[in-house]
């Protein structure tokens, strides 16, 4: 997840600070002790049973952006429309 090369100096920082539960350790150590525990898979899949080439949901995104894409300009431009023009410009 984190690596020591890519934030030298966050590090740097988080070895200074003593943890809350034991202030003999720094919090680097607690950080690199979950990092451990806990390991994490950078490659894990958000979308669970969806494969990379998935025909439908190819199909269905673009078609429902499709849809909310000019609900979500017509309905502010509608609230526009309905104010005076001189009383928008006389607040300003």
């Amino acid at each position: 997840m984190w690596t020591e090369e890519a934030y030298v100096c966050l590090w740097d920082v988080l070895d200074t600070i003593p943890t809350l539960a034991d202030p003999a350790k720094s919090v680097k150590d607690d950080v690199w002790a979950f990092n451990k525990a806990w390991h994490s898979n950078s490659h894990a899949r958000f979308l669970l049973l969806v494969s990379a080439a998935d025909p439908l949901t190819f199909l269905v995104v673009p078609v429902l952006l499709a849809l909310v894409a000019p609900w979500a300009c017509y309905v502010p431009a509608r609230r526009a429309m309905r104010v005076d023009p001189m009383v928008a410009l006389r607040q300003d």
